[in-house]
């Protein structure tokens, strides 16, 4: 064998071995709706409970969101209160560079094990559970268990294209103005496999 092909067999194998030392070392936080509160979110096993307290982490961190089946809300963390704050003004703040997936099963899994219509992952404006449905989605607007209700589910704020959000069910939003599910303002996220579901909103509908 020549030299040259030498250097390039030598490359190759260097350069695999750059890549799988990429991927061994790449982090992921995981949520749980379903562990006990207490959490770190370094494995399925101590996963945090709530949503918020993973985006406060990826927010520092940058690493993504993987989130087992449940229903997370947008007042309830950890860190401040477990119980909800009752906020309706709290919402998922998307971020950059950070992706959140969906659809894992209770107790977590292999990325192979997910899939988000069977572990139906909620995101729920719903504060107080109590909301009733209704035969008109008209008459949404003027139910009155929807009135503690999340202005905003979901808010994309100054993002772009490495925002994501994948794998989720939307519902609960009650918005003056912005939409209930979704607010995207100077935005450009990704956002795929949702069901936006249930949201009113009196400006814009999401």
């Amino acid at each position: 064998m020549s030299n040259s092909h030498r250097t390039f067999g030598a490359c190759l194998v260097l350069l695999s071995f750059l890549v799988l030392a990429a991927v061994a070392t790449a982090e992921t936080i995981y949520v749980d709706a379903n562990t006990s509160t207490g959490g770190d979110g370094t494995t399925w096993a101590t996963a945090y409970k709530y949503l918020q307290d993973a985006l406060t982490d990826a927010g520092v961190s940058g690493n993504d969101i993987w989130v087992a089946a449940g229903t997370y809300k947008p007042d309830d963390d950890d860190a401040h209160d477990p119980n909800g704050t009752g906020l309706r003004a709290d919402t998922f703040q998307l971020i950059n560079s950070v992706a959140i997936y969906g659809g894992f099963p209770s107790g977590g899994g292999m990325w192979e094990q997910r899939h988000p219509n069977r572990y139906e992952t909620i995101l729920s404006g719903d504060l107080d559970d109590n909301d009733v449905g209704a035969s008109d989605p008209c008459d949404l607007l003027t139910e009155p268990t929807r009135g503690e209700n999340s202005y905003t589910v979901v808010t994309a704020t100054a993002t772009d294209a490495t925002a994501i959000l994948d794998g989720f069910t939307i519902t609960g939003g009650n918005a003056n103005e912005a939409g209930g599910g979704i607010t995207i303002e100077n935005s450009s996220p990704v956002i795929q496999s949702c069901i936006i579901r249930g949201n009113t909103a009196r400006g814009n509908e999401a």
